[in-house]
């Protein structure tokens, strides 16, 4: 009774499992020109608790890319995607490369958007892998406010390389095992950013959960407390760093000297893409996962005149960082109102 006490105080039943698409199910949301047919928003953590198998009909969605690739082909046009915020962009190159056959890849042209810096390799070594090799990756956000000023903090990659080299100069224990695990540790550290220099630097020693369905069932104060007492994010380096305490504590005080701020340039959507010679009609994907600005910029680039592409996919999980269900809603609903079936797909919604 206790515990179920707990959960219910964080508001736990608001992520109880509730219907939602099924094994076969298409998980057609709302349908083309009937913005009424989208009855509500789907529980926040229905990508969790209620994972989609499959997420949407994956046949329907090759068979529009082949079909927009032979009209494109046709007209010796370029099929052109825009991806707004893609992290490593592994999955992603890997279905492109499913839904796009070999011979059209010389034809599709790849615009992406990160402002994380440390994946870009990541990005770039991934489409390569997959064929793809018109690709650019853009240090830069998309954001309905250019004029703004976006920082964020990140571990910067010469400054770990020097934190660790000047360890393997002392000559501490594992040295040979720290040599080795520097190749793979500084371009990962370099990958955690935030938008906050604290919370950075609370990465190498504060508590996590490893799970992140856990995440969103129980409060901070709950994790890493004797009920919960899961692993520390340090738990790596003080391996790495010979199993010390003494180490493990002197790598993480060199390494928060590394923590440094990041500038990242903001665009309008018009205004990246007229920069590198496109515009909204000539668009035909567009993902957009821009952890919690979603709507706000999904909302701006449907309203840019021409757009419309045939395939487009934004993420929903992200919505109250920025704004409600009932904006939500409000857009998927457009989405309707231009011919757009919506279907849900976990965390996104596919038009």
């Amino acid at each position: 009774v206790a515990v179920l006490a707990l959960l219910l105080s964080t508001e736990v039943y608001y992520y109880l499992p509730l219907p939602t698409c099924g094994p076969g199910d298409r998980c057609l949301h709302c349908s083309a020109g009937k913005p009424d047919s989208c009855k509500g928003v789907p529980p926040f953590a229905s990508e969790y608790l209620n994972p989609v198998l499959p997420p949407w009909n994956f046949d329907l969605v090759k068979d529009l890319y082949r079909k927009r690739l032979l009209k494109k082909q046709k007209v010796r046009e370029s099929l052109n995607i825009f991806y707004i915020g893609p992290n490593s962009f592994e999955a992603e190159a890997e279905f492109f490369a499913s839904a796009i056959p070999d011979e059209y890849k010389n034809m599709t042209k790849m615009l992406i958007v990160e402002p994380i810096l440390g994946v870009h390799p990541e990005i770039k070594r991934h489409a390569a892998e997959n064929g793809f090799l018109d690709v650019t990756v853009i240090h830069a956000a998309i954001s309905t406010k250019p004029d703004l000023e976006l920082k964020m903090w990140w571990f910067e990659p010469a400054c770990v390389d020097v934190a660790i080299d000047q360890l393997l100069k002392e000559g501490i224990e594992a040295a040979e095992a720290l040599a080795e695990w520097k190749a793979n540790f500084t371009p990962y550290l370099s990958k955690v950013t935030t938008f906050s220099e604290k919370k950075l630097k609370q990465y190498l020693s504060d508590p996590r959960k490893d799970d992140v369905r856990l995440q969103l069932l129980f409060p901070d104060w709950l994790i890493g407390s004797k009920i919960f007492p899961f692993q520390f994010h340090g738990k790596d380096f003080k391996t790495a760093t010979g199993g010390s305490d003494a180490n493990y504590e002197e790598l993480r005080e060199r390494l928060l000297t590394c923590v440094k701020p990041m500038s990242v340039d903001l665009f309008s959507p018009a205004e990246l893409l007229t920069q590198h010679g496109l515009n909204a009609e000539s668009l035909d994907v567009v993902y957009c996962d821009a952890e919690g600005f979603d709507i706000e910029i999904m909302r701006d680039v449907m309203k840019m005149k021409g757009y419309k592409p045939f395939f487009q996919m934004v993420e929903w999980t992200g919505y109250p960082a920025c704004c409600d269900r009932q904006q939500l809603l409000h857009l998927v609903r457009n989405m309707s109102s231009e011919n757009y079936d919506v279907y849900q797909s976990g965390q996104d919604f596919a038009g």
